[in-house]
């Protein structure tokens, strides 16, 4: 499964709501090609024209920039409160306290999405609203709020699917330094028991964590994301307990609902391209670090071999990877932009041990970009994703590129 994911409150303006429309066909064909395994002989417009008759209209968000609701119905402060209140770190001083203020206007926007002909909707569930301190009873009037969004969606014929995880720890978990503390996993795994608990099979997919590069490598190694420690290969420890995390939230949803809800985790994969060196290094800390243990149950000998000085892994338990390898209904797969990429002269040891989101590759050159960026500065690129998934589902197949298509063709016809 793939997201597209516009802001619903978007939809209020005409304009927006006939583009997203039309791009319900046009914005994600490309993705969808790992889940659909169509074959390449097809033309994008029979590509476009197949696929529409089959993806569901499906629309999400995250916590911070949605909910709001920051001191209300008993929510605790999160790391993206402190973070965000902080001066200097987010452009405006912008905070997460009002948002889109989903908390008060939920029920409009399920009413936006009715109207659109949505069929499933992505909403991140916050861990500070239901267990607001560490060792004290979950909020009830939190959950409250949760089930009436879902039993809302049910009754507009909208699946909901609940993401447990999108960023924000609760300050009393950060204070304990969050994902460098191996209990935070264990606190998340109680949380997930507890949401699924309520919620239980009325959710159609149950997301454990959304996009974990984001919650280590760009919040533990660098600073652009709560907390912001810039700790470079510090983060490896927030990697590796956000995996433990995974695998313990996924056996506690299990437990509650059994098969009766799809299982699944959101990953922001690095698409690279350029120097096969470079993109393979890049592959091994940005990918495979979560693939692999995830749905191989192992991490790669190349991965501690790259980060040799840097890491010592020691912090990877006997049994944890057991833990880790659970068994997955989806793989989510968000797709931003491709980067270029190029081995620099410079050594490869000792590796830098300064802040980073790709710790282990300090000697590998991020290089410009042709064409349109966006304001954040990601090339307009949405042909970045084809070659290399195809390749990642292949690889994770265990398929040759003949095998792969010829064990997969037609099925995305159906």
């Amino acid at each position: 499964m793939v997201h597209y994911c516009p802001t619903i409150r978007d939809m209020q303006d005409p304009r927006i709501a006939d583009t997203v429309r039309a791009r319900r066909i046009t914005h994600i064909p490309s993705l969808w090609r790992v889940i659909l395994h169509t074959d390449d002989g097809q033309t994008k417009e029979q590509y476009d024209h197949d696929i529409s008759r089959r993806i569901p209209v499906w629309y999400g968000h995250g916590l911070v920039s949605v909910e709001g609701g920051a001191t209300e119905g008993g929510r605790a402060p999160s790391i993206w409160d402190t973070f965000s209140h902080t001066p200097g770190k987010t452009v405006n001083g912008d905070t997460g306290d009002v948002a889109c203020d989903s908390y008060h206007l939920w029920h409009k926007d399920i009413d936006l999405l009715a109207d659109l002909g949505v069929d499933s909707y992505r909403l991140s569930v916050a861990m500070p609203r239901v267990m607001p301190t560490e060792d004290g009873p979950v909020n009830e009037e939190g959950l409250d709020y949760y089930e009436r969004v879902v039993d809302a969606l049910l009754a507009k014929g909208i699946k909901p699917t609940v993401t447990l995880y999108h960023w924000d720890l609760p300050q009393y978990l950060g204070d304990k330094n969050g994902w460098l503390n191996r209990d935070t996993a264990y606190k998340l795994a109680d949380y997930a028991k507890v949401v699924a608990h309520r919620l239980g099979d009325r959710i159609e997919t149950y997301t454990t964590l959304n996009e974990p590069w984001c919650s280590s490598y760009l919040s533990y190694g660098a600073t652009e994301h709560a907390p912001g420690l810039g700790l470079g290969p510090g983060a490896f420890p927030a990697v590796h307990h956000l995996n433990l995390a995974h695998g313990l939230m996924a056996q506690a949803v299990r437990s509650e609902v059994g098969a009766k809800s799809q299982l699944s985790v959101t990953l922001n994969l690095q698409f690279n391209r350029g120097d096969a060196d470079a993109v393979h290094r890049l592959d091994l800390i940005g990918n495979r670090v979560w693939l692999d243990p995830m749905l191989r149950g192992y991490y790669p000998n190349e991965l501690f071999a790259i980060t040799k000085g840097i890491c010592d892994w020691e912090f990877v338990k006997d049994g944890d990877l057991e833990q880790i390898h659970q068994p997955l209904d989806v793989l989510g797969i968000n797709y931003y932009s491709s980067g270029l990429v190029a081995m620099s002269d410079r050594p490869q040891f000792p590796q830098s041990t300064a802040a980073s989101t790709a710790p282990g590759a300090s000697d590998v050159d991020w290089l410009p970009t042709p064409g349109e960026h966006t304001d954040m500065g990601l090339e307009h690129r949405p042909e970045g994703s084809v070659r290399p998934a195809d390749a990642r589902a292949q690889q994770l197949s265990g398929d040759s590129a003949d095998d792969h298509r010829e064990r997969h063709r037609g099925r995305g016809r159906r």
